[in-house]
């Protein structure tokens, strides 16, 4: 292991898998380091993808979003961005994967409940 320089590709990627319920986040990871896990970790489909980068053109893959098959993709952006987050290419490629979007910056804050007896539940607050 060696030691980070403070840069996007240094953001802690975090997969979950409790009972009926999977979801992966990845931080400000770019699309090489999206690669890098797909290649070092087997992963299987998941349910919710946490866009990498506010939903930046330098993140979620196409082959990425590919393996990972998320049914619902969250975005993490401010109303009226200076980046214009998310990015046409990443709602582009949620599109191609028949990937439901929630957008902070349209919906507010964003609340997922999931329970060992029941699928997960996407509440938006704004």
């Amino acid at each position: 292991m060696t030691e980070g320089k403070g840069e996007n590709d240094d953001s802690i990627s975090l997969y979950v898998d409790y009972g009926h319920f999977s979801l992966m986040m990845t931080g400000d990871l770019s699309k090489s380091g999206e690669q890098k896990i797909i290649k070092q970790f087997k992963l299987p489909k998941i349910d919710i993808l946490k866009f990498g980068h506010h939903g930046s053109k330098t993140s979620t893959d196409d082959k990425f979003v590919n393996q990972l098959r998320p049914t619902v993709g969250i975005v993490s952006a401010g109303i009226n961005n200076r980046y214009h987050h998310p990015n046409i290419e990443t709602l582009r490629t949620a599109k191609k994967y028949h990937v439901k979007v929630y957008n902070t910056a349209e919906k507010g804050m964003i609340k997922i409940e999931w329970g060992l007896l029941r699928k997960y539940r996407i509440k938006s607050f704004l």
